[in-house]
Formats: C-alpha cells, structure tokens, sequence
C-alpha cells in the first residue's frame, strides 16, 4: 500500500496519482503543480462541555442544605420536645393535643390528677400555659416546655380573662306591666371603671326578638365585683328567655 502523504491530485482529472511520475496515469496530462497532496479525512470529535467540577459541588451542596431544613423544618412543626422528669416526653401538635390555656383566676397545680395528691405549685390570675387537652378531667400543663403538675380541667380557659365579664344574672316579672333585672359585672382590671352599658334582650319561646333594654352602671371598683338591680319600663308578658351583654367600655 502505497503511503498517503506520496501521493498528489491531477488537476486535470482530480485523481490521486503517485508523486514520482510526471504524467497522470489516469488522463496523461502532465503535472505541473506538485503541492498539491490530497486532503486528509479529519475524524473531529465533538467536544463536550463539561461544567466545572467546584460549580457541581456547590449546587449539589446548596440542594443538599435546602432538604435538611426542609426535614428540620416540618419535624419541629409537628411536634413539641417537652421535659418531663429528666425524660423527654413529644406531643404531637397536629393532632391538636396541645392548647393554649389561660387561668381566670388562682388555681393549684397538682402533684397527680385528682384532689388527693398533693399541691405543687399555683397558677396566678391571667397566667399563660400550655395544657394536654387530650386528657379528660385534669389536664396536663407545661410552662418554658416543662411539666409543672395537674389541673382540673374546668379551672382554665380557651381564652383570655376579659376586663370586664358579666358574672352572673337573672330576670323575672315584677308585675304584670314591669320586668326586673339583677346582674353582677366583675372587674378584673386594677382601675375603676365608670359609667358601663348593660343591654338586656328578652326573646320569646321562638326565639324571636322581642326588646332590648339597657342601664348604665355607674363604677366598677377594680378587681371587684358590682351588682345592679333595673326595672325595665315595659313586660310584653310573652317573654320566654333573655340574653345579657356589655355593649359599651
């Protein structure tokens, strides 16, 4: 086999011929350039563009990062880490097994869940705690995710202690013509209050509005309890039930 770089292109014919003759043995015109050497058959191999090895193990590492605190993330969403006699107790939040509950007045902790254990602690009036309502009757509560004891369930509240709450009421028939109102409005604020709007509605055995009424009580002493006694200008004689409210601060 003759070597490829020996060999040279007709110009007439455009054939390969060997470099030693004068004479194209294919059309037999003379060679008169002899430069000109047939070209090679360049194989290129496409490159690939390979990103940068640092750029990969940044990206990787970001993504890496972002799934941890996903995981993290959700892990602490759905539960509590509460301390409980040097043992850690977890509570699902989901679940809805803890509660915000609020303490409208002083209550004991107990040791145990029932009156016959003993007195750990107390709970002040407007403390904040956090209470296993799962259970039935005494709730388990916790304070900075600690357990501080028991306490009976009808002792704290869903909600806040208002400023001011209407203790208790009642209403009758005076004669055939009048109604009488008796109310008594605590308030727990440390400030007296003057001037407070009670709204009294009775409703008949539909429940159908039948009128309102209203009085003003003149002060509240402060973290006192205030009771008053109105007479309304009017009774319908069909009342059946009534509804009291402070419309006004």
């Amino acid at each position: 086999m003759q070597d490829h770089d020996s060999m040279i292109v007709c110009q007439n014919c455009k054939k390969q011929v060997n470099s030693d003759t004068n004479y194209c043995s294919y059309c037999g015109k003379e060679l008169t350039n002899r430069n000109i050497k047939p070209k090679k058959e360049l194989k290129t191999k496409e490159k690939k563009e390979i990103p940068h090895k640092g750029i990969l193990i940044t990206i990787i590492l970001s993504l890496t990062i972002i799934a941890v605190y996903c995981i993290v993330l959700q892990l602490d969403l759905d539960h509590y880490k509460l301390k409980s006699n040097n043992n850690t107790k977890s509570i699902s939040r989901s679940n809805g097994v803890l509660a915000t509950m609020y303490a409208h007045k002083t209550v004991n902790i107990r040791k145990g869940k029932g009156t016959n254990t003993s007195i750990v602690g107390q709970l002040k009036t407007n403390d904040i705690v956090k209470a296993d309502i799962s259970m039935n009757d005494w709730l388990e509560i916790y304070k900075n995710g600690e357990s501080k004891g028991f306490v009976f369930r009808k002792l704290l509240k869903s909600y806040p202690l208002p400023d001011y709450e209407i203790i208790s009421y009642y209403w009758d028939t005076y004669d055939y013509y009048t109604l009488v109102w008796n109310v008594k409005v605590k308030n727990n604020t440390l400030f007296s209050k003057f001037n407070t709007r009670i709204e009294f509605t009775t409703y008949d055995i539909n429940g159908k509005k039948i009128k309102s009424y209203y009085t003003y009580i003149s002060e509240l002493t402060p973290e006192g309890i205030t009771t008053s006694k109105t007479y309304s200008d009017r009774c319908f004689g069909n009342e059946y039930s009534a509804f009291v409210i402070i419309v006004q601060y």
